[in-house]
């Protein structure tokens, strides 16, 4: 019995010690597992920390403050240049060799339609009434053709004014012309305050050409007139100035013609240069106060002088004049009953006036008339 019993506890024993080795092992795999499990939480509870650090919480609204980006500062802005300077007056126009012969030399007009000296006549609108110019320096003639007679053109690459006149504008016509004047006489008497005259005693130069189809407007007959002149103004006087006339026959002036029983030699004709060509032509007119005396120049060399003029009136030796240009048949039946067929043009390049200082108010008399 004793040895039953002892063999009994040895078993029981060594049972229970190898039930503690093998609970030891357990608790050691379940402490190990634990462990490492408490690692891997730590960890992600480290790696969600900031997140949770911003987290809002449950069940209340998200506060967002968005500030906007700071707008960049514009770099400062360029002074402005200045403005540029007014143009300059002309400069290079030398007076022809005639006007300095009788000591003209001052520019009292320089209608320049090419704008090689200046651009201010090449829009229409600056200078003529009908164009809308608020202070105009050309009008359209009493009985005014249609402003579209008036343009400025491109001739064979040069800009010149174009005066045109169409046969149909006849039956609306006294002068029977396309015509402008340097004074206001359709709608005042005494002309507009902004008109200008000239002194008699001038160095006046035109540079125009006719094309061929208004030398050929009129079959047959002399119908054609285009004139460059001047007319006394309304101070008194009584001589027509034409520095060139053009004919479709050929003849060519300059001419005088007087209104008061005056007598005019006239100066002498410049004849038939090719007028389809531009060409220049001057007249220059001396004054003593009594007598006047006209010479022809034609590209600037003298033609001829055409003796003096006896004055009707005081008043036609010391008369103010303003210019005119037109072209037409100047009659609503024209020259020797021939009416133009087709449209006549006149095509100018520049008018230019050469006086004395002071020729705005006062006169250009000489001590004697130039006849070289």
């Amino acid at each position: 019995m004793a040895s039953v019993t002892s063999s009994l506890r040895q078993r029981i024993t060594k049972q229970f010690t190898s039930f503690y080795e093998m609970r030891g092992c357990l608790l050691e795999q379940i402490f190990d597992g634990v462990l490492g499990l408490l690692k891997h939480v730590l960890l992600a509870a480290a790696l969600l920390a900031p997140a949770l650090a911003y987290s809002a919480s449950p069940g209340t609204n998200l506060s967002v403050q968005i500030v906007p980006a700071a707008t960049p500062t514009p770099p400062p802005s360029p002074t402005p240049p200045p403005p540029p300077p007014p143009s300059p007056p002309p400069t290079g126009l030398t007076p022809p060799p005639g006007a300095q012969a009788a000591g003209f030399t001052t520019l009292e007009a320089n209608y320049d339609f090419t704008g090689q000296t200046t651009a201010f006549y090449q829009t229409l609108s600056n200078w003529l009434d009908c164009a809308g110019a608020s202070s105009p320096q050309f009008w359209t003639v009493a009985n005014p053709v249609p402003c579209s007679a008036f343009s400025i053109i491109n001739d064979g690459g040069t800009q010149v004014l174009d005066i045109q006149f169409q046969p149909s504008f006849g039956s609306q016509l006294g002068a029977g012309a396309s015509s402008i004047d340097g004074t206001n006489t359709v709608n005042s008497n005494p002309p507009n305050p902004s008109y200008i005259t000239y002194p008699l005693g001038m160095y006046y130069e035109v540079s125009m050409r006719l094309p061929q189809s208004t030398i050929n407007a009129c079959p047959g007959g002399t119908c054609l007139l285009a004139d460059a002149w001047a007319w006394f103004g309304p101070n008194g006087g009584g001589t027509e100035w034409d520095f060139i006339e053009f004919y479709s026959n050929g003849a060519a002036g300059p001419a005088c013609h007087t209104w008061d029983g005056s007598t005019c030699s006239g100066p002498p004709s410049v004849g038939y240069p090719g007028f389809t060509s531009y060409h220049t032509y001057g007249v220059l007119i001396t004054s003593d106060g009594t007598n006047e005396n006209a010479c022809t120049y034609l590209d600037n060399s003298l033609v001829g002088c055409g003796g003096e003029v006896a004055t009707g009136t005081p008043a036609d030796a010391t008369q103010r004049n303003y210019l005119r240009l037109d072209v037409g048949p100047q009659s609503t039946s024209g020259f020797g009953g021939v009416w133009p067929t087709s449209n006549m043009d006149a095509y100018i390049q520049w008018v230019r006036v050469w006086g004395c200082p002071g020729w705005q108010t006062g006169s250009c008399i000489s001590s004697s008339v130039y006849n070289p």
